[in-house]
């Protein structure tokens, strides 16, 4: 029982480092692609997609 709950947490570990990175690179995106909404059109675009990106990731 003690293994598998240290497989088990060990795993769990890994998953949520790995989403953690795959998080951080879909932020860096996120963030060009808005900072390139901003270059392209008006303020009131950019801020609606922050807005629904912040959702995403709540």
């Amino acid at each position: 029982m003690d293994v598998s709950m240290s497989n088990a947490s060990l795993m769990s570990a890994v998953s949520v480092s790995t989403l953690g990175k795959a998080i951080n690179a879909a932020q860096d995106s996120a963030l060009q692609l808005m900072e390139s909404i901003d270059a392209l059109s008006s303020g009131e675009v950019q801020a609606s997609s922050g807005s629904s990106a912040l959702d995403i990731y709540a």
